[in-house]
């Protein structure tokens, strides 16, 4: 007997027929993904990264940036610093980067089932690096990206 059902052939998400313990593999399409939490019976599972999913940031302390990037090659970069709050659209990769001398701690909200493809992140890297120059970050294009 399956342990989920996807009801829609088009859905990203599965609903467990009975409850799944955390790191059982469900076999979905062929294939299997891991639940990372125990699922209760009648739950849903994301069974892929839900990139249209948006995430606020709030600054406590320190001074940092966050670079974001789009899958089709949008880049864009905000500072953030305490008090100062950031949105991360949908669809966009993200990752913050301390510019200050003092640990940069910020609060988030995103969605339980946010996700983005940072397995290509991961093998290509982000299009553009934050370094420093004369004593302050600048933005400069990656070296070593590949297309």
């Amino acid at each position: 007997m399956p342990l989920a059902i996807k009801i829609n052939p088009k859905d990203n998400v599965v609903v467990a027929l009975h409850p799944i313990a955390k790191g059982t593999a469900v076999p979905v399409d062929g294939a299997s993904v891991t639940a990372v939490e125990d699922i209760p019976q009648g739950h849903k599972m994301a069974i892929a990264p839900i990139l249209d999913t948006s995430e606020i940031y709030y600054g406590l302390s320190g001074h940092g940036m966050m670079l974001m990037e789009t899958p089709e090659g949008q880049v864009d970069w905000k500072e953030i610093g305490p008090g100062e709050a950031l949105y991360v659209p949908g669809r966009w990769a993200h990752r913050s980067i301390n510019t200050g001398t003092e640990p940069l701690v910020m609060f988030f909200v995103y969605r339980g089932d946010a996700g983005h493809d940072y397995g290509t992140i991961e093998e290509k890297g982000y299009r553009k690096l934050v370094v420093e120059r004369d004593g302050r970050p600048a933005v400069i294009d990656n070296p070593k990206w590949k297309v």
